[in-house]
């Protein structure tokens, strides 16, 4: 009886050996996409991109965050303290970080007509480009531009990978592309017949930029969070302190008309 139930265990266990061996070309067909970016808040990042999974190191303020399926919940990690925070996935995409720097609420845009849009090169990538107009007291004046938004939607990833990102970087919440740069632009400046540009470049502040896009194979390494991490309820805890960064990060050498230089994504 016994041998008869070991035989059964080791046909068991040879199945499922069978479908893990056939599930690994798959897994090494899968392609991550590697952004070495600058954020206003964060300073720093390297975020992981993939399908299943986002993670977003960010060592200026030595924090971490994690979003993957099957529940996408988002996760703050702060490896120094070995603490963790959770927030729902509902809650995080819609209300994002909250600090005193923080853009206003995420959802915001969603109500903000796009003046243009146009398709442009940024860091190598085919990208898209998009224009919010200024906006006085629930009033849109499309002759001035509040922001400019660019974003990458050509490498496939889940929606709420991108809702995860958009919500981590208080960027415009376009659903269909990866946010790559999102500049705000002073009220002032003028904005010309025809997409004209009349801006004065000290007049653009960069909350976003990328500066390289790679792609490597996936490897679940990539996304394994730091052990032993305590769950805590005070998110607090994993607010970006502004305080870090020494200034803010602008960019006078570059406007949107003169999107950065860059190299095409290659894999490694």
């Amino acid at each position: 009886m016994i041998a008869g139930f070991l035989h059964i265990l080791m046909k068991i266990a040879a199945g499922v050996l069978v479908l893990l061996l056939s599930a690994l070309p798959a897994l090494c067909q899968v392609k991550v996409i590697v952004l070495q970016q600058k954020h206003r808040l964060y300073g720093n990042v390297t975020a992981y991109l993939c399908d299943q999974s986002a993670k977003v190191l960010c060592p200026d303020q030595g924090l971490i965050f994690s979003c993957s399926a099957p529940d996408w919940q988002a996760k703050f990690i702060r490896p120094s303290l070995k603490l963790k925070h959770t927030i729902s996935f509902e809650n995080w995409s819609k209300n994002g970080i909250r600090t005193p720097i923080s853009l206003e609420a995420n959802e915001k845009f969603n109500h903000f007509p796009m003046v243009a849009k146009r398709s442009i090169q940024y860091v190598g990538l085919p990208s898209e480009q998009v224009f919010y107009p200024a906006e006085s007291k629930g009033v849109f004046d499309k002759r001035r531009l509040q922001a400019t938004y660019t974003y990458y939607k050509k490498f496939p990833l889940n929606k709420n990978t991108l809702a995860f990102l958009n919500a981590l970087y208080d960027v415009p919440p376009i659903s269909s592309g990866i946010p790559l740069r999102f500049a705000r632009i002073d009220p002032d400046a003028g904005f010309g017949f025809r997409m004209a540009y009349q801006l004065d470049h000290s007049s653009v502040v960069s909350f976003l930029e990328t500066t390289s896009v790679s792609t490597i194979s996936y490897s679940p390494e990539l996304f394994k969070l730091p052990g032993d991490l305590k769950e805590v309820s005070d998110g607090k805890l994993f607010v970006p302190d502004p305080n870090v960064l020494n200034e803010l990060i602008f960019d006078p050498a570059s406007s949107d008309a003169a999107p950065a230089k860059g190299h095409n994504p290659k894999s490694r």
